[in-house]
């Protein structure tokens, strides 16, 4: 299947191997809710359903007629991507956090009238209707993660393009504003960094620094996914920190929703923390501290020295009615977050 596209090798891989795991993730943000997990047969099970649904809204395409959507960030994403090419569309993964004018900017330049939504997501609402009152867009909501991902069979949706019916087979938009990259069809699981790519509405540039960070294997040709370089920080007596390992060890406790590790420019860091139900009294502050710090210090083990928590003083929570600022697509804006509680921080450092 040398030249065969992804979409053909997600259902090789779920007639060879049905049960091995495709991938897993939270069924909630709360650890405790559980996790979900989905094997190859699971995933091409849910493209198939999903790619139906979308020929029988929008219809099969011949032209790769450009298909948005917008919704959280969940297993979605991926299942519409490739239900979209399996129909003949290409997906446009789109990012609420533009504002109309350059949402609209950028449908026009993907040449896109159609688009999902996520219906869990109401928030997405107001903007939609605003780009629908001035773009003819057939808008139409789609259901949750757990409705396409159901265990019961759903008929196999054909695919049997390959490479060579079209070398530079279109896939998916990406947007990095002002930018907007169309990728070309890969053609091999785990090859998408191998993606041919054209940024559609500035053909003039060759090259686009979307910082996301990424490590070469040592020996083979791969690469691998380190975060971004939104993501790093400098202190004022050290070289650049990723906190991202730390963070990842903190949110493995259900009582917190978001970890951000704080310490730009500063000689010691400091534990900014979203939590359910966040502390009011001083009582209350220090219990919860105290619940925390074993994972605090699992964070430590994992972190350079120059970047541990050691006092647990240095641990501010987000007050009641004042969560962390998201973007449309819904993570934490980092950069946001740590300026809205600047003066608390700012007192911890000091």
């Amino acid at each position: 299947m040398d030249e065969a596209l992804l979409p053909a090798l997600i259902d090789e891989r779920a007639r060879l191997e049905p049960d091995r795991l495709y991938c897993a993730f939270l069924r909630t943000v709360n650890i405790n809710d559980g996790v979900v997990k989905l094997s190859y047969s699971d995933f091409a099970n849910a493209v198939n359903r999903l790619a139906w649904f979308i020929e029988e809204t929008f219809g099969k395409s011949d032209d790769f007629t450009t298909l948005a959507y917008v919704g959280l960030t969940d297993i979605r994403y991926a299942l519409i991507t490739l239900a979209a090419a399996k129909t003949g569309h290409k997906a446009f993964l789109m990012s609420m956090v533009n504002p109309v004018p350059a949402q609209l900017r950028l449908l026009e330049a993907a040449k896109c009238d159609h688009l999902l939504v996520a219906a869990d997501f109401p928030a997405f609402k107001p903007a939609i209707t605003a780009m629908a009152s001035r773009r003819p867009l057939k808008v139409v909501e789609i259901a949750s993660v757990d409705h396409w991902i159901a265990k019961d069979k759903a008929k196999e949706y054909p695919f049997r393009a390959t490479l060579s019916d079209n070398p530079r087979q279109p896939f998916v938009f990406l947007t990095w504003l002002p930018i907007i990259l169309l990728l070309l069809q890969p053609t091999g699981i785990g090859t998408i960094l191998g993606i041919w790519c054209q940024m559609l509405n500035s053909p003039e540039i060759t090259e686009w620094r979307s910082k996301d960070l990424f490590s070469k294997h040592p020996t083979k040709d791969l690469w691998k996914y380190q975060g971004r370089a939104d993501d790093t920080f400098v202190m004022a007596t050290s070289p650049t920190c990723n906190p991202l390992g730390m963070e990842a060890v903190m949110v493995t406790h259900p009582r917190i929703i978001t970890a951000l590790l704080a310490g730009h420019g500063c000689e010691k860091t400091a534990w900014l923390l979203e939590v359910h139900d966040p502390p009011v009294h001083e009582g209350e502050k220090t219990k919860l501290v105290d619940e925390l710090w074993p994972y605090v210090e699992k964070a430590n083990e994992v972190a350079q020295s120059h970047m541990r928590v050691e006092d647990k003083q240095a641990i501010v929570f987000n007050q009641k009615g004042k969560s962390f600022p998201r973007a449309g697509k819904g993570s934490v804006q980092r950069k946001l977050a740590l300026a809205a509680y600047e003066k608390e921080l700012d007192s911890v450092h000091s």
